[in-house]
């Protein structure tokens, strides 16, 4: 497919939407742009997060993949305290100002 577009003040050309539709492309998608013998090559970039994302697991796939925790149990109640001991403590330092 043949088309025209003009570059703007501002460096900017409009992607005929003939051409966007049969490349596939929309809105957001990030393109990449290089120069090849006196040409401009403009391709869809591969969509890194889901790339580096690899295929879907399962629950229980994820979570045989972390590592073992084998440390002493904690509660809930050792978790408040700990919260309200570091907010007491932060507390005191802002106040001593």
């Amino acid at each position: 497919m043949n088309a025209q577009t003009k570059l703007s003040s501002r460096g900017q050309c409009v992607i005929p939407s003939k051409v966007r539709a049969q490349m596939g492309w929309r809105a957001g998608d990030t393109l990449g742009v290089r120069t090849e013998g006196g040409r401009v090559i403009i391709e869809r970039e591969q969509e890194d997060w889901k790339a580096r994302l690899g295929p879907p697991i399962t629950m229980d796939e994820l979570l045989a993949s972390l590592p073992k925790y084998d440390g002493p149990y904690i509660t809930d109640a050792m978790i408040e305290e700990t919260l309200l001991a570091e907010a007491a403590e932060r507390y005191e330092r802002k106040t001593r100002r």
